[in-house]
């Protein structure tokens, strides 16, 4: 019997793992197969403004095969982020698992009359369950509860770390715009020998926007891997771009190269960046970006979601380079799916209700 492989991450996360069945009754030995989960690795930006949101992701390469965070529109109204194991094939069969980002606009879950969703934390929203954002982020629970249910190697990782986060930001009608951080993580118990079960569990939901009325509005940021000792409260909210900015390091200092530059830096740095309009601070927002990501070639995206329903990219997703593979199931197969390297942003003709309570009347804060 081949025993259980593990290869674990600095942030001791498993890229690859040995899977193996549990031994049928007419079977004298256990097979196995390998299947390996890439990473999406990096950090995500969110710049809330008064007339847009922006997202922008660099890629981190805490390993060699980490990839790029992508920015997935799920309608034109909503963007995702999967961070974390996202992307699981068997290099033996060169076969398909899973790949979240392209899986994610179809991932939703309905439970009818369900109250155990994450709640808004603004009013009216103390009691107001976020169910639309809960559709989303059980759909994905349940994805990663197939493929997971196959791992039966023990996964060394602490407690509060995260198999795989899903970011989520959007305009919301009578509401305003919404960012949310949903966090997975793995339990395991041992059955027998070397043998465990693998359980994720229900995701950990975390408002990143609107904040607190009394906290400050501005730049967000995700990173994966995680800072540890920081609650994803505090780590959204303490943003590296920002820090760099504010104290011009010699990583960002460059940036400011005119006094146009400058003032669009000064707006991004601001306390109430929701008061603030795109088009002064975006500038900033993008070059910071280039600087990062170019001192380590690292790939970046960037796009721009309005409240009107439109994404426009601001810096375009990079190609495709992976090897291509056969999918699990070959009948599931959509060719005519839109690819993540130009994907198709127009309203779906029949999109889904949508089961926020109709108590959210009105949105949280206006700016001025």
């Amino acid at each position: 019997m081949r025993l259980p492989q593990l290869t674990l991450l600095a942030s001791a996360i498993v890229a690859s793992l040995a899977l193996y069945p549990a031994p049928s009754p007419r079977t004298q030995e256990d097979t196995s197969e390998e299947i390996v989960a890439n990473l999406a690795a990096g950090r995500v930006l969110i710049a809330v403004f008064k007339d847009a949101i922006a997202i922008g992701t660099i890629e981190n390469k805490v390993e060699s095969s980490a990839e790029l965070p992508l920015i997935v529109p799920i309608s034109s109204e909503r963007v995702g982020i999967l961070l974390g194991a996202v992307d699981w094939f068997s290099p033996s069969t060169r076969t398909s698992i899973a790949d979240l980002p392209r899986e994610l606009p179809h991932l939703r879950y309905h439970r009818p009359g369900t109250v155990e969703g994450p709640h808004l934390i603004q009013p009216p929203a103390n009691d107001a369950v976020a169910a639309d954002i809960e559709q989303t982020a059980i759909g994905v629970m349940s994805r990663l509860t197939e493929v997971s249910s196959n791992i039966h190697g023990h996964v060394d990782v602490k407690p509060d770390e995260p198999l795989t986060e899903l970011v989520l930001a959007d305009y919301v009608e009578a509401y305003g715009p919404e960012a949310w951080l949903m966090t997975y993580q793995i339990d395991q118990q041992p059955e027998r020998g070397d043998f465990w079960v693998t359980q994720v569990k229900r995701p950990r939901y975390t408002q990143l926007w609107p904040p607190e009325k009394t906290a400050p509005h501005v730049l967000l940021e995700v990173d994966y891997p995680s800072t540890p000792g920081k609650t994803p409260e505090q780590a959204a909210q303490t943003s590296v771009v920002r820090t760099l900015l504010a104290s011009h390091s010699k990583e960002l200092d460059s940036v400011r190269s005119s006094s146009a530059m400058s003032a669009a830096c000064d707006s991004l740095l601001s306390n109430t960046l929701n008061q603030q309009t795109s088009d002064l601070a975006l500038p900033c927002l993008r070059a910071s970006m280039d600087a990062l990501a170019s001192g380590s070639s690292a790939k970046e995206e960037l796009a721009l979601l309005t409240p009107d329903g439109n994404i426009r990219w601001i810096i375009a997703p990079p190609p495709d380079t992976r090897p291509k593979l056969k999918p699990a199931n070959p009948s599931q197969e959509d060719e005519n799916a839109p690819s993540l390297e130009r994907p198709s942003l127009e309203r779906p003709s029949n999109p889904p209700p949508s089961d926020r309570p109709p108590s959210l009347n009105k949105p949280p804060s206006s700016p001025n």
